[in-house]
């Protein structure tokens, strides 16, 4: 298989704004870390790069240059050496011209994302013709593979363009696209011998790094590319029809493999939804076989497929906690619940503790974060008498001097002698999150419980804020109503929290009396009257409905 850094330039117009933003988005980036600006400060590239091209006001409108650069996953390069390799191709391939240059690791290959101004800091436009040597797109190619080879990275020979420019952008063309189909051709080739079903073969390119659609016809798309292309368009060989062929007898067992559970009282109704999702899954993969409609028969698998991760995600979490009872599910909420009030003490005290080590690890990080505005302010001040310098860089000289430092290697220091207490408090937050997780999964799962269950047809839903923690006791939650000034007691075990929407779910028993209560002037509660189940769910419901409709005679006046 041939693996190459695949090169790309893009013309810009007017819209330098979103390809920046775009190319610098902070979980793309690893937090922001693989972004840097050549000749311009990243922060404040985007005006930076509309006061140049405004100052000089040349012809046209190509505002800037979007350069892909692509690397192969088997090549091992590291994202700091593909930042590297960006930002140097940018200063020796461009010296002149305010870039920003930022690696992507959001994908299954590392790339890199550069913008560069049209216009350098002279008023010279950039050469847009593709074979010009100083700054043409083979020139980038030809200095990209340079750079590439340098850090063990695989290059094709180089190729020899024709010198008369027709000829020359019909060959490069050529030569690009049967590279990159011979690329496709040969891994397609190599992955037919390697997997036993049409399942696993196309599993197999999402590992590779292709991003696949199968519907009517089965289409990839390589890394580096903008648009998928079909396979049978490739070569008939890996038509669907013949990839059928191929793998005679596709099997339905490949899709997914479900692990088996030891049935329980509590686990019972999961078990058999998993025993119906596994049959589903077999019969329509068989018709759909016979019937030769397997690439529709794809789609419906992935949402079954979801389903049945869901399922067994539930029945492995009670089998690992040794949930076999509701009594079970609540003892574990309340321990994982006392786990996370304790956390957030032993949080806040560390973090009153180490105030000051903090405090001087959060100065040195903005002290490295600006050394590149105050590094591009000082240039500018030096071409440009007129030139205010930002607030940025009287924040850096400030804690410059506070900290004593002159170098990003000293303030890195300076972060390495205090790093202890950020990575005591790094660990102190990660278990707390990971106990968030865990109670989310057990009220996600006690809530499942509660509506399946026959005794409770009815609920309320409020929010988290409508809890008065006040008069709670060990064992009910007091409620404040929606809609109204009432509250209300509900027992703890009849009662969720839904993490992801924010949102209590209070459920009422028919034949349980439920005492309404108001607040006197002393903050006292004060009992009114009483609903049952049924009877405070409509309260709830009509005062609902006024209130809406009271919403919408607002609108209207």
């Amino acid at each position: 298989m041939v693996f190459v850094p695949y090169t790309k330039r893009i013309v810009h117009h007017n819209q330098i704004d979103e390809l920046i933003n775009y190319i610098t988005n902070e979980e793309k980036t690893d937090n922001g870390l693989l972004v840097t600006g050549v000749n311009c400060s990243a922060i404040t590239s985007i005006q930076e790069f509309k006061n140049t091209f405004t100052k000089f006001q040349p012809k046209g409108n190509r505002v800037g240059y979007h350069l892909i650069q692509s690397f192969s996953p088997q090549d091992r390069i590291e994202p700091e050496q593909a930042h590297e390799i960006g930002v140097r191709l940018c200063k020796e391939l461009y010296p002149n011209y305010q870039a920003v240059v930022t690696t992507h690791i959001d994908r299954g290959h590392i790339h890199n994302h550069i913008a560069i101004n049209s216009i350098n800091l002279a008023g010279k436009k950039l050469n847009d013709k593709l074979s010009d040597k100083k700054e043409g797109l083979y020139a980038y190619k030809e200095k990209s593979d340079e750079l590439a080879a340098e850090y063990g990275c695989y290059v094709l020979p180089k190729f020899e363009f024709d010198k008369t420019k027709k000829k020359q952008s019909s060959k490069y063309y050529a030569y690009n696209h049967q590279t990159w189909r011979k690329r496709i051709l040969d891994e397609m080739s190599e992955l037919k011998l390697e997997c036993n079903s049409l399942s696993e073969f196309i599993t197999k390119l999402f590992d590779l790094g292709y991003d696949v659609k199968y519907g009517k016809y089965i289409s990839v798309k390589p890394q580096g590319k903008e648009r998928f292309v079909r396979l049978k368009t490739l070569s008939d060989e890996f038509s669907e029809d013949n990839l059928r062929l191929y793998f005679n007898g596709y099997t339905p067992d490949y899709y997914y493999k479900f692990k088996k559970y030891s049935e329980t009282d509590f686990n019972r109704k999961y078990v058999e939804y998993q025993n119906e999702l596994s049959i589903s899954l077999e019969l329509t993969a068989s018709i759909a076989i016979i019937g030769g409609q397997l690439p529709q028969f794809q789609k419906t698998r992935k949402k079954v497929e979801v389903r049945a991760e869901q399922v067994q995600e539930v029945l492995e979490l009670l089998e690992n906690e040794n949930i076999n009872s509701f009594d079970d599910l609540e003892l574990k909420i309340k321990s994982c619940r006392e786990d996370i009030h304790r956390s957030n003490i032993q949080i806040k005290k560390f973090e009153k503790e180490n105030s000051d080590y903090f405090e001087i690890i959060e100065k040195a990080q903005t002290f490295i974060q600006l050394q590149k505005d105050y590094d591009y302010a000082q240039y500018y001040k030096s071409i440009d008498e007129k030139y205010k310098e930002p607030e940025q860089v009287k924040l850096y000289e400030e804690i410059k001097n506070e900290l004593g430092v002159e170098t990003i290697s000293d303030a890195q220091a300076i972060i390495k002698e205090n790093s202890q207490a950020r990575i005591e408090i790094n660990k102190m937050k990660s278990n707390q999150y990971e106990l968030q997780q865990r109670l989310y999964k057990f009220d996600l799962l006690k809530e499942e419980q509660l509506l399946k269950s026959k005794m409770f047809l009815h609920n309320i839903k409020v929010g988290n804020n409508r809890i008065d923690y006040e008069n709670c006791t060990d064992t009910q939650w007091c409620i404040k109503l929606p809609y109204c000034a009432d509250y209300v007691f509900i027992d703890k075990t009849l009662a969720t929290y839904n993490h992801k929407y924010g949102y209590n779910t209070l459920f009422l028993l028919d034949d349980k009396l439920y005492q309404i209560y108001k607040k006197d002037e002393n903050g006292g509660l004060q009992p009114t009257k009483t609903y049952n189940g049924v009877e405070l769910e409509e309260y709830i419901s009509v005062l609902k409905e006024n209130n809406i409709e009271q919403h919408k005679e607002k609108e209207k006046n």
